[in-house]
């Protein structure tokens, strides 16, 4: 992904939802888009070539709001036609029976699944989505220096004081 972002994409428009967009901190690169706001998120799909899923948590454990909305953010990029990409997602736990049906049913509508987890490839094998997913990395493992990675700083006083990785 990262050889693909910084030799394809450096020329490209990129849009990247977030619940805040003011405070992305990179203006400098993407196009920050209001992730809440259906006219918007709309837009961005509509102008986009490919929809790119990348780190999301597709698990009903907390909720199933969470899932339902990358869920519909897949059938929005399907109806207009766009190919889609999920990209270092994690599809664990899912626990009710009817959300394991909605994902048999709708990940296929994706054209690649690339899975940060064992754990996910097994439950995507469990209920008959194999054929277009891989093991990868976790998209925040390549982030690298790609458009100063680092968000500009909000506020002169804010220092980044510890940064975790958790290997599984």
């Amino acid at each position: 992904l990262k050889l693909l972002w910084t030799n394809s994409l450096t020329a490209a428009k990129v849009s990247v939802l977030f619940a805040k967009p003011s405070l992305a901190g990179f203006e400098n690169c993407v196009k920050a888009v209001n992730r809440w706001n259906p006219f918007t998120v709309m837009g961005a799909i509509v102008k986009s070539d490919v929809v790119i899923s990348a780190g999301g948590l597709y698990q009903d454990a907390t909720g199933t709001l969470s899932l339902y909305y990358y869920l519909a953010l897949i059938i929005a990029a399907k109806i207009l036609r766009k190919k889609i990409v999920l990209y270092g997602v994690d599809f664990t736990p899912v626990n009710k029976r009817t959300n394991r049906m909605f994902l048999k049913l709708l990940m296929p509508l994706a054209d690649k699944i690339n899975v940060r987890t064992e754990g996910s490839y097994k439950f995507l094998e469990d209920i008959g989505i194999s054929r277009k997913t891989n093991l990868s990395a976790d998209a925040v493992l390549l982030i690298g220096d790609t458009c100063n990675a680092l968000p500009a700083r909000r506020d002169s006083t804010e220092k980044i004081r510890r940064i975790g990785i958790i290997p599984k």
